[in-house]
């Protein structure tokens, strides 16, 4: 499975489960609850593809730490409305299209 494709299906049950305005998560944890092969490896390939979605506006960057980056995704975006109306394979396939359209990918 692609380490995108399951990170936006692991940021799909986190939207369907939200109770508050943000949801948070670190690339490391992501990569430990996914079937992607070696840890430390998937953990780079996920925390590549968040920076991507930070530069491109989706998600935010809350904080850093000694253990990495922690994300957020705020209720309301762009992103997390994508996530509830559609199949995580669409919403990859928006988030490339939308980035390269706007010169960010």
């Amino acid at each position: 499975m692609d380490a995108r494709l399951a990170a936006i299906r692991y940021l799909r049950e986190l939207v369907l489960g939200a109770r508050g305005n943000l949801v948070t998560f670190r690339p490391s944890r992501v990569a430990r609850e996914l079937p992607l092969g070696s840890e430390r490896a998937a953990a780079a390939a996920l925390a590549a593809f968040f920076r991507e979605l930070v530069r491109c506006g989706y998600i935010v960057a809350v904080k850093r730490s000694s253990r990495g980056w922690l994300y957020g995704l705020r209720r309301g975006s762009w992103l997390w409305r994508m996530l509830l109306e559609r199949e995580p394979r669409e919403v990859l396939e928006e988030l490339e299209a939308e980035c390269k359209k706007e010169g960010r990918g």
